[in-house]
């Protein structure tokens, strides 16, 4: 693997909590990241801050916030609350699937660090 190290800003503003991940053109095991306060993010695949596997990736960025859920004591556990369950996407939802997020990059020895620039836009 190779070090895997980037930024994740939505309209130039950086993106706290955001799931990043990359996932093998080629197949293989995918590489995980989180967002820090600053957007910055390291990419693991076996441990941590280990980077990504070469070649090409898709790329995806996620953060959404769930409510309508009533947990119960244990955590894992509850009834849905009255008007359903909600979802609030941070970062839109079509960075969240391969197939509609367009981001898209090589891992290579040496390689730059990676800026994400999403935009709430349609």
């Amino acid at each position: 693997v190779y070090p895997v190290s980037g930024w994740v800003l939505l309209d130039d503003v950086p993106v706290e909590g955001a799931a990043v991940l990359f996932s093998p053109e080629g197949g293989g095991r995918p590489a995980t990241g989180v967002t820090q306060a600053d957007g910055s993010f390291q990419m693991m695949t076996f441990d941590p801050a280990d980077g990504a596997l070469p070649g090409w990736h898709q790329v995806t960025v996620t953060l959404m916030e769930t409510s309508g859920v009533q947990a119960d004591p244990d955590g894992l556990s509850g009834a849905v609350a009255p008007g359903g369950v909600k979802e609030n996407w941070i970062v839109p939802k079509r960075y969240s699937m391969p197939a509609t997020s367009e981001l898209r990059f090589e891992v290579k020895r040496n390689m730059e660090p990676v800026k994400l620039e999403l935009t709430a836009k349609p």
